[in-house]
């Protein structure tokens, strides 16, 4: 008996240790748990506060009530009518189309090099004068070959014999078309600063395009967000009608997709800020007016890729210069001083004055020059052929901008005449026989909404047509052939 007892308070003592042991496990799962959801948890709420992201709403209502349904109605009217009434004012986006400052320091950078290594070469050849000393030292072992001729042959003979040579290559040096060689080496080096620089700043148009794209996103979704909140007060309210047969079930999808649409365009727009219970933005209308004189001057003339055809020319101009007989001859005054140990031991010296030349017994230089006037000839036909491009497809950006001007107008006139219509209408509903019509009402300041979204999206497409006409014809800063001019 007392070992049965035993028995079980062993057993007893040993679920109790085992139930110790779990409880003190599952107490640090918990613990674990906690930490790492808060953890977690945390992390969301920095990630949640660090990004504010646009969020859809509900598309579908339950259990809608006529007293709240009016009271969102009113509520919206109230603000919209503070909103229109007292908007901020905000003039239309301008980018300053130019070189960064990481863009400049590399130009700047790059120049200097050109221009050093242009003033290198050009002062190696002014040091080049033509002169150039020879000499030749050798000798000869007379003793080991012809020991058995006389006396008067032993005299005639020598030793060794020692050279030096003072002469003046002419043709070859400064002197001789120093003008057209030191303009050669400028005109090569200037045609690649061009080339180098055009490369430097090829990225410039795509961010000053979305630099404009952003800034014009965020006007045209904040008036899509504030569209979309009267279309869910709308959705709201024919979802009520519907459950009470008062409305086809046609208006309703269409509301639904309007706000579907709208929805998609702002994730879109404004996937990265946040643009809720933002004041409604306008923007004054303005109207671009273009320098077309001053545009094809600088097509022909100061456009980076006129500035190249030009020093190509001007090094195939440069180059039949330099093309012709007398500089593939070599001519060279000499002096010479001799010195000859002879075979009899004595020493004998002597000096030497003549010209050295070499004159070819062809003349490939017309030829060259034919050669170089030919490509001159292609130069200006590509030339030619390229402005005529460049000009056709600046002909249709400028068409563009002239009926996105019109386009503009219009929808200001579109905006200003809706505005007054929704000032002499915002008290005719009160007084109606037929009550007042909520919905017809919202749909006035809707269209007001989508009057100013359609007319900054124009604007838009308008700055991109600029900044594509700056792109084709290499313009690099802002300028007077672009002015804007507000309506």
């Amino acid at each position: 008996m007392q070992l049965q007892q035993l028995a079980a308070a062993f057993i007893v003592f040993k679920n109790k240790r085992k139930m110790k042991r779990k409880l003190i496990l599952y107490t640090t799962t918990v613990l674990l748990i906690n930490i790492g959801g808060g953890g977690v948890m945390a992390q969301n709420l920095k990630q949640q506060a660090k990004k504010k992201a646009f969020s859809p709403k509900m598309l579908v209502y339950e259990n809608l009530k006529n007293e709240n349904v009016l009271k969102h109605f009113k509520n919206r009217f109230a603000q919209l009518d503070t909103l229109l009434n007292h908007p901020i004012w905000v003039k239309s986006p301008v980018i300053n189309l130019g070189l960064n400052s990481q863009h400049t320091a590399d130009i700047r950078n790059t120049d200097s090099l050109y221009w050093a290594k242009t003033a290198h070469e050009q002062l190696a050849i002014a040091r080049h004068n033509g002169l150039e000393v020879t000499g030749q030292v050798y000798a000869r072992p007379d003793a080991y070959f012809d020991a058995d001729n006389d006396d008067a042959e032993q005299v005639s003979k020598y030793k060794a014999k020692t050279q030096a040579e003072l002469g003046w290559n002419i043709i070859n040096s400064k002197f001789y078309q120093g003008k057209e060689k030191k303009a050669k080496v400028a005109l090569a080096n200037e045609l690649s600063r061009l080339q180098s620089k055009k490369r430097m700043t090829a990225d410039i148009y795509e961010k000053a395009a979305e630099e404009l794209t952003e800034q014009y996103n965020f006007y045209i979704g904040t008036i899509i967000a504030h569209r979309l909140d009267n279309l869910d007060i709308m959705n709201e309210a024919y979802q009520y009608m519907l459950e009470k047969d008062r409305i086809s079930n046609d208006k309703m999808l269409k509301v639904m997709n309007e706000k579907l649409a709208a929805e998609y365009d702002i994730s879109i727009l404004c996937s990265n800020r946040d643009i809720s219970n933002k004041p409604i933005y306008r923007m004054k209308p303005t109207q671009i007016l273009v320098d077309t004189t001053a545009l094809w001057h600088h097509i022909d003339e100061e456009s980076i890729d006129a500035r190249i055809v030009m020093v190509k020319e001007q090094i195939a101009d440069n180059d039949s210069k330099l093309a012709n007989y007398l500089s593939t001859t070599r001519i060279t005054p000499f002096a010479r001083w001799s010195s000859y140990w002879q075979s009899n031991n004595k020493i004998s010296n002597n000096g030497d004055i003549g010209v050295r030349f070499t004159i070819p017994i062809y003349n490939e230089n017309p030829r060259k020059r034919k050669a170089l006037e030919t490509e001159k000839e292609i130069i200006r036909n590509s030339r030619s052929t390229d402005v005529k491009e460049i000009k056709q497809s600046v002909g249709i950006l400028l068409k563009r901008i002239e009926n996105l001007n019109h386009a503009i107008a219009t929808e200001a006139f579109h905006i200003e005449q809706t505005g007054k219509y929704i000032d002499m209408r915002r008290f005719a509903y009160k007084n109606q026989k037929q009550g007042y019509n909520y919905l017809m009402r919202m749909d006035e300041y809707t269209g007001f909404l989508e009057s100013m979204e359609r007319m900054y999206k124009l604007m838009l497409n308008r700055g991109l047509a600029i900044i594509n006409i700056e792109k084709a014809v290499s313009i690099y800063d802002n300028n007077t052939i672009f002015r804007e001019i507000e309506l």
